[in-house]
């Protein structure tokens, strides 16, 4: 049942009862898990054939008698290869999440670590663009923070990828800092900058910022989405900050180093 609650006034506006309006809400919920469970048995009977089509184009890559413009449709048919093998990890992710199958694997996170690999994995990245990418931390370290390693390395990744794809000129900066309780990572770039409602709404599935939806095709508007979730069940609390249009971005991520409960 969903029920909504609603003051009754008088004529001059004063409170004088409640209104409450049930609603069986049985058929949209079985029609969501119906549609959570189409979304899981697609995307994994997606995944091998992909794999295999990955795998027969970059043993064709190493052929040596290949034509080059043969090389060159072969390297096009790889990278649409690798995107929709990210797209369907992504829709295997969330419905996951949306089915509470998501289990951590606990343990003590460095996430200076992280925030390290993180960036030299995006290094030729940010390279072949021609902006600059670091990773900053105190010099004598951060404390570890309990968690799933993978899950919030995943996050972390998310928002470098996230801060290159929409930078064109400048630099993206990641950064882990102590702040009184909590661990604190910050992705600060000099990208194209965002507006109030599109700080909300970002981290909402298949969500992009209107610069997102103008220029670039690729993404499915699903990492923060589930960097949001895997972040949430940490216990803590993922954002986005931005003075306005034109002025970079910033997207925080805070965890609790004693497990409280945080809010953005």
């Amino acid at each position: 049942m969903h029920w909504t609650a609603q003051p009754t006034r008088s004529e001059a506006g004063a409170a004088i009862g409640f209104t409450l309006t049930f609603h069986d809400v049985t058929q949209e919920r079985e029609v969501s898990r119906m549609k959570s469970d189409f979304v899981s048995f697609v995307t994994h009977q997606l995944r091998t054939p992909l794999a295999g089509i990955k795998w027969m184009l970059e043993l064709t890559s190493k052929e040596p008698d290949v034509p080059p413009d043969a090389q060159s449709y072969v390297q096009d048919a790889r990278e649409a290869a690798q995107r929709l093998i990210h797209l369907v990890n992504d829709l295997l992710g969330i419905s996951r999440i949306q089915m509470g199958k998501i289990e951590l694997e606990m343990g003590e996170v460095d996430l200076c670590e992280v925030a390290k690999s993180v960036v030299e994995e995006f290094g030729n990245a940010a390279e072949e663009k021609g902006i600059g990418l670091h990773a900053s931390c105190p010099t004598d370290g951060v404390p570890v923070v309990p968690g799933d390693k993978q899950k919030l390395r995943d996050s972390v990744l998310n928002l470098v990828d996230n801060a290159i794809r929409y930078t064109d000129k400048g630099s993206v900066e990641v950064s882990v800092r102590r702040e009184i309780n909590d661990l604190v990572v910050r992705v600060e770039d000099t990208g194209p900058g965002l507006d109030a409602d599109e700080a909300r709404k970002l981290f909402e599935s298949f969500q992009r910022g209107d610069v997102g939806r103008k220029h670039w095709a690729e993404g499915s508007g699903l990492g923060l989405y589930i960097a949001r979730e895997f972040i949430a069940l940490h216990g803590g609390a993922i954002w986005a900050e931005s003075p306005g249009k034109g002025l970079g971005s910033t997207f925080v991520i805070r965890i609790p180093l004693g497990g409280k409960k945080l809010a953005a």
